[in-house]
């Protein structure tokens, strides 16, 4: 078990899935080859939550305006969705994501016109922290949120963040992950295969409430190949802490004992290959329903 000491802090965070109710497909964005932080993958829309007093905001709000900065697509209770198609939006679009823009531009956009971001209009998801491992030079606690929609709404990505966009089957980008054709972080992965087997209509009914915080399990390498596995809150493998402590850190196991876990006991888990990094992903929940789990890391949202 990693000490204490060794543990690194985590920031504040938000993300957001864009739901279609009629096509039942998700938007992804392509994060550029040179991103500091997961490059080429593909991700929701999210970012990190402005916590200053001057500028200090709630990670629903944080979600709706990373949405609007990183798609075009805005969403505020007087006009509900509106996209760059609108001349006004394309332009506030532009401006917030200028070099050296003001942190509240959006803010001052939306007060001048009497509108307000819809807060309301999401749906409390689940809420993610990075691991505690020594190659991740950040860690995040993230509040996801589903943002139903209709129809497929025009996307224009901010091409200083991102490489691209687009409205995916979930099933298929899981096969692609899967084959190691596209990078998916295990939370996607996580995501898109809930909202695969769900009903749009009952979305509320799945929020998961517990901080899921996955502890990493490595193998030994053998024949080229090395699998690595998340546990989950509720697996077998999985070492409680104390309320508010996400400390545990990398350990290792056997490479038969991780691949054929004890299927008696409670699955919680992704296991994947290190490389091609995410790929050939395996999803085992057994035993154990996530929305059952509650105390002691509930989330926030």
């Amino acid at each position: 078990m990693v000490n204490a000491t060794h543990a690194l802090t985590w920031g504040e965070a938000a993300s957001i899935i864009m739901l279609s109710r009629s096509t039942r497909r998700v938007l992804l964005l392509r994060r550029g080859a040179t991103a500091s932080f997961m490059p080429n993958a593909l991700v929701f829309p999210g970012g990190v939550i402005h916590t200053k007093l001057e500028n200090q905001e709630t990670s629903r709000e944080a979600a709706l305006r990373e949405l609007f900065e990183e798609t075009g697509v805005l969403c505020t209770e007087r006009n509900k969705l509106r996209t760059v198609e609108d001349p006004r939006t394309e332009r506030w679009q532009q401006e917030v994501n200028e070099k050296g823009a003001s942190k509240t531009k959006l803010r001052e956009f939306l007060r001048s016109t009497g509108e307000h971001l819809d807060v309301s209009s999401l749906v409390p998801w689940s809420t993610w922290l990075t691991p505690n491992a020594r190659h991740y030079k950040r860690r995040y606690m993230t509040d996801f949120f589903v943002l139903p929609v209709d129809g497929e709404p025009t996307i224009r990505h901010c091409a200083r963040e991102m490489a691209g966009a687009e409205w995916c089957d979930p099933g298929k980008v899981l096969a692609a992950a899967s084959s190691g054709a596209e990078s998916v972080p295990p939370p996607q992965q996580y995501e898109l295969r809930r909202l695969k087997e769900l009903d749009p209509a009952r979305l509320s009914a799945h929020h998961i409430r517990k901080v899921l915080f996955p502890q990493l399990i490595q193998c030994e390498e053998k024949e080229g190949e090395q699998w690595l596995c998340n546990v989950l809150p509720g697996d077998q493998e999985y070492i409680s802490e104390p309320a508010g402590k996400f400390e545990q850190g990398t350990r290792k196991m056997q490479r038969e004992k991780m691949l054929n876990p004890d299927e008696s006991k409670p699955l919680h888990r992704l296991t994947y290959l290190v490389s091609p990094l995410y790929s050939k992903c395996t999803i085992s929940v057994k035993g154990v329903d996530p929305l059952d789990l509650e105390e002691p890391h509930v989330s926030r949202l």
